[in-house]
């Protein structure tokens, strides 16, 4: 019991240092909020149009996880074959990093140079999550049955995290993710295209 409860505490500490807090070697919590920033934009420079967009990217996604969470459309190899796909795009959007950090952009325009940033920093955040997902995928792959029993002598918690609840939340991270990774998958075409254009304009 006290073992689960220190692996618990340690994961969920190892995940704040990671995506949450500002330090010097892993900028995950950067690369999130710039991306973020990049479509809902400063209060003086943001239009209705922002707040559409970040309502479409970002929330209506979490409600439709939500609900495909609590229909239980996930299958059990569900999780394998997702591993799969998710190593090889994150094997691409590495790719796509030294392509756009190569030094033949470094000498284009502004407006170009605006573009390749926020490409980058887009495939960057679509590696993060991909790995996020590649991670919480294959534990549930590895592990079938999550046992929540030393949470039981918590009154408060063990009314919140019973295995079911426990399997929608875990379930609508999983969807809400994958649909993201689709999201700005479209948006790196957009932004790519618009590269291309900027590019061999002349």
């Amino acid at each position: 019991m006290l073992i689960k409860l220190f692996i618990l505490i340690i994961a969920i500490y190892l995940f704040i240092y990671c995506f949450l807090v500002k330090q010097d070697y892993i900028n995950v919590s950067q690369v999130i909020r710039k991306q973020i920033q990049s479509i809902l934009k400063k209060k003086s420079e943001r239009r209705k149009s922002d707040i559409y967009s970040f309502t479409n990217i970002y929330i209506l996604p979490l409600l439709l996880a939500f609900f495909s969470a609590l229909e239980n459309i996930i299958s059990n190899n569900f999780y394998d074959n997702i591993i799969v796909i998710l190593a090889i795009l994150v094997s691409v959007f590495l790719t796509l990093i030294s392509i756009l950090t190569s030094k033949s952009y470094k000498t284009k325009t502004e407006k170009q140079k605006i573009i390749v940033d926020l490409t980058f920093n887009n495939v960057y955040f679509l590696t993060v999550i991909s790995t996020l997902l590649l991670i919480l995928c294959f534990l549930k792959s590895s592990i079938s049955n999550i046992e929540l029993n030393f949470l039981e002598n918590i009154p408060i918690i063990c009314k919140i995290f019973t295995i079911n609840n426990f399997k929608i939340l875990f379930d609508t991270i999983v969807i809400y993710l994958i649909i993201e990774i689709v999201m700005h998958l479209l948006i790196v075409l957009k932004r790519i295209q618009q590269i291309f254009f900027i590019t061999f304009e002349d």
